[in-house]
């Protein structure tokens, strides 16, 4: 019997969700942000039995564009009193060390962490490593993409542009994925 490449991919994923979920090393993490290539302006981080272990607002250098206002309804007014980055950066770091990211679209989390960071001039996170749960769901759903020569990224199920709700929809995500039956 032989199993073709899809099927493979679409297991491979269920299994990686499984040793997710089992890890306590694994935390979820979602930030919200001033644009496309800004910085954090909030941020949420969970355990992979849905406990909210940090959330916060974050006072960002520059403006919030109208473009990412839209989307996640955050304003200047409200950050103004939040705290900055660099006074967050001490317990977020804390919380990430050694610890395996998992972000739907990490390497834009990662990003914008560095970024939030770099203006500051303080460290990247130190977490041990980042896994995208956004790659492993599109595997996962299996649609291929010719034009790019890999899965088609899935919009995240059930997000809401918060980074507390974008944590947990990237949970159920992952939890949907480790409660699949393999296929043969």
């Amino acid at each position: 019997m032989t199993i073709d490449l899809f099927t493979a991919a679409r297991n491979a994923s269920i299994e990686e969700a499984r040793e997710w979920l089992a890890d306590p090393d694994c935390l979820i993490l979602d930030t919200e942000t001033t644009d496309l290539d800004g910085e954090v302006v909030q941020v949420a981080i969970m355990d992979m039995q849905g406990l909210l272990v940090f959330l916060s607002l974050v006072k960002p250098l520059e403006a919030i564009s109208a473009g990412a206002q839209a989307v996640h309804g955050i304003s200047l007014e409200m950050v103004e009193r939040a705290p900055t980055w660099a006074e967050l950066f001490p317990v977020v770091n804390l919380i990430l060390k050694d610890r395996k990211l998992i972000a739907y679209n990490a390497s834009f989390d990662e990003r914008m962490l560095f970024n939030s960071g770099w203006r500051r001039d303080l460290p990247g996170v130190q977490a041990k490593s980042w896994f995208c749960a956004m790659i492993l769901y599109a595997q996962f759903v299996g649609e291929w993409n010719d034009y790019h020569g890999s899965f088609r990224w899935q919009k995240l199920p059930g997000g809401d542009h918060t980074a507390q709700g974008d944590c947990l929809a990237t949970l159920k995500v992952i939890q949907e994925m480790a409660n699949s039956a393999e296929e043969a």
